[in-house]
């Protein structure tokens, strides 16, 4: 007897796995996202999005429905205040649904200003 296992399963992946960000000229980037049900059954997917300490995440939706491969891009604003110094951080989005979870990472660099 084979089994199948019904689960609504995320797959999250970047539009692009680089960013960068001018404080100096424009503090605010779009960071986008695209969430994937590999899973057999609709499903609900919460979102959740983190970046490093002193950047700041808009808000942003918490969650998608999505029926079996169906994909819905989530894009995350990322502002990076004034006095933030030079360098590579990560942006990272996780999506979880009943013990299944997926993220994806983007590297943003913040530019001289």
């Amino acid at each position: 007897t084979v089994r199948v296992k019904k689960a609504a399963i995320p797959k999250v992946e970047p539009r692009s796995p680089r960013a960068e960000v001018d404080p100096g000229r424009m503090p605010l980037a779009l960071i986008h996202f695209v969430v994937t049900n590999q899973g057999n059954v609709r499903g609900g997917f919460e979102l959740e999005a983190s970046a490093p300490e002193g950047w700041r995440i808009s808000p942003h939706r918490k969650r998608v429905d999505l029926s079996p491969g169906e994909s819905e891009e989530v894009s995350i604003g990322l502002i990076i205040p004034e006095g933030v110094p030079p360098g590579v951080g990560e942006v990272i989005l996780q999506a979880s649904a009943k013990g299944y979870e997926a993220r994806a990472v983007v590297k943003v660099t913040v530019l001289p200003h």
